[in-house]
């Protein structure tokens, strides 16, 4: 911004001095004049090397649509370390051409992000060098590894990055053997619920209705931030594998035998992490449950209705608008939890438990089997 205010300051006081300039016709007028513009151009020459060394974008529109996200920009800033990244774009793509604009100032963000901008039909020996065969695809590299993205969205040019420099490997491991949701699952349908009918057209409010609650696109997400993904059944491999960054237990329909509550056990013991997802008609039985209870929650029967914060005229779908300050909740919006079961801390010796959240103060307990509500105050936690 200094050089661009000094460029023009300068090109400033050439324009008066122009104006200034006598008109005559005599060697002096005309070495006058021609001594201006030959320092108006070589002012202009310096602005150009200049302004290309300090280049500085400018986005003038509501949407910000030629800047890279904040979330992209966040991510190249705080680069430890060396990152290349080669674009392919293709030249009659718009959507190329953009994503093209946008990894050059990227590269401007950062000193540790090198980009280059590659048209591979006039330079194909890089495309096959690197391996790419598609169009508008980002070739990131850092320490001998390399990564290919698909894309045109620089969103997803930060997540490939995240996905380069990421240090723990380990893989989210996702219990089998019990009827849990499966994770090869993919497939989602989308329909439209309206105040008095279902239909597929766009009369009412769009739902999108997946198969096992889309646990096959929970781990495609996953994938998609860097994550590995595999299933690990405890009846088969008797202990929780070393390479487990974390342990989730989605749905089980059938309870834990005593020699996977013990590997479970083992698995909390040596500092593991467990996330059981469990529906209210699911038994946690005594041996399951004073494994929870050593490790300080509780997980109660029945079903919490809420008949002050919930989605639409389902009250069992309870909403949650605020949430406390932890890192595991942190930039949470509004979310719906359908069928929840009371959750509760409890003391436990070496442990301590915070509440997440809770449903309000109005909701209840409906217990199983029971058409009539008791007053509580479930509250899911994360033991810590």
């Amino acid at each position: 911004m200094t050089i661009l205010l000094v460029v023009l300051v300068a090109l400033a006081t050439l324009f008066m001095a122009g104006l200034r300039v006598p008109r005559r016709q005599d060697v002096w007028g005309v070495s006058l004049r021609w001594a201006l513009a030959a320092c108006a151009v070589g002012a202009i020459l310096v602005a150009n090397m200049a302004l290309y060394k300090h280049d500085t974008h400018f986005d003038l529109t509501r949407e910000q649509a030629f800047t890279p996200a904040e979330e992209t920009l966040a991510v190249v800033r705080a680069l430890d370390r060396d990152v290349d990244l080669v674009y392919f774009y293709q030249q009659q793509s718009l959507a190329g051409l953009a994503a093209k604009s946008m990894v050059e100032l990227l590269g401007r963000t950062s000193p540790r992000l090198r980009v280059q901008t590659v048209d591979p039909d006039r330079n194909p020996g890089i495309a096959n060098r690197l391996g790419v065969k598609l169009y508008n695809a980002a070739v990131l590299r850092s320490g001998g590894e390399q990564i290919e993205v698909i894309t045109t969205d620089d969103r997803e040019i930060a997540l490939g990055i995240q996905r380069l420099l990421r240090k723990d490997r380990r893989a989210v491991c996702v219990l089998a053997g019990h009827g849990e949701y499966d994770i090869d699952n993919f497939e989602f349908h989308t329909h439209f619920e309206g105040r008095h009918s279902h239909s597929h057209d766009v009369q009412g409010m769009a739902v999108v209705q997946m198969e096992q609650h889309g646990a096959g696109r929970l781990r495609r997400a996953l994938e998609k931030l860097g994550y590995a993904v595999r299933k690990v059944t405890l009846a088969v491999e008797s202990a929780v594998p070393e390479n487990c960054g974390c342990l989730v237990a989605m749905n089980p329909r059938t309870r834990f035998g005593p020699p996977e509550v013990e590997a479970l056990e083992a698995w909390l013991r040596r500092g593991g992490s467990l996330l059981m997802l469990v529906e209210p008609d699911y038994p946690v039985d005594g041996q399951l449950a004073a494994l929870l209870a050593r490790a300080g929650v509780k997980v109660g029967d029945g079903v919490v209705i809420d008949p002050t914060s919930h989605y639409y005229t389902d009250e069992q779908m309870i909403a949650i608008t605020a949430y406390a300050d932890h890192p595991a909740t942190r930039r949470l919006a509004l979310s719906f939890f359908p069928g929840a079961r009371p959750v509760m801390p409890v003391a436990a010796p070496g442990v301590s438990a915070k509440v997440l959240f809770s449903s309000s103060a109005s909701s209840m307990l409906l217990p199983a089997g029971q058409h009539h509500a008791e007053r509580a105050r479930p509250g899911p936690t994360l033991v810590e």
